[in-house]
């Protein structure tokens, strides 16, 4: 998405009107960042847990690593700095929901943790890499059941 729209969103948010909306179409957006895409390393990640990784494999996911850091930190901390704006907006309930989804993914031993993990490693485990398939299926599905709703 082109650089500018975070910074549109911001200024959108304090416009009256219109900050009900912008606000809501950030939060989406930042979730958005934080999304394990079918297309993504996840395709890396099987391989290995299938046993079928090659040396290109493990450097893709670090790479894909290296390279979303810096929006995936964004993401965490506009969501984790909102969180009191969105209980009031969607209640309580949906801002735990969305911290539970910044700490799972961001937090420490936790799904970008084990990856670092696994590509760290010389011989990646096929264990470790499926428990980390099936932790960001548990997280893709909390994602999805905010589907709607901010």
């Amino acid at each position: 998405m082109a650089a500018w729209v975070g910074p549109a969103l911001g200024f959108l948010e304090k416009i009256p009107g219109c900050a009900n909306f912008a606000f809501k179409r950030r939060i989406n957006r930042e979730l958005a960042q934080l999304v394990f895409w079918r297309d993504g390393m996840r395709v890396a990640l099987a391989r290995v847990a299938q046993g079928c990784a090659t040396p290109g494999d493990i450097e893709d996911i670090r790479l894909r690593l290296r390279t979303t850091q810096d929006k995936t930190d964004g993401a965490a901390r506009y969501l984790s700095a909102r969180r009191d704006r969105i209980a009031a907006t969607w209640g309580p309930a949906i801002a735990q929901q969305i911290d539970m989804i910044v700490y799972r993914k961001m937090g420490p031993g936790q799904i970008r943790e084990a990856l670092r993990n696994l590509v760290g490693s010389n011989v990646p485990s096929r264990d470790e890499a499926q428990a980390t398939l099936d932790e960001i299926d548990r997280f893709t599905d909390l994602i999805a059941k905010l589907d709607s709703r901010p």
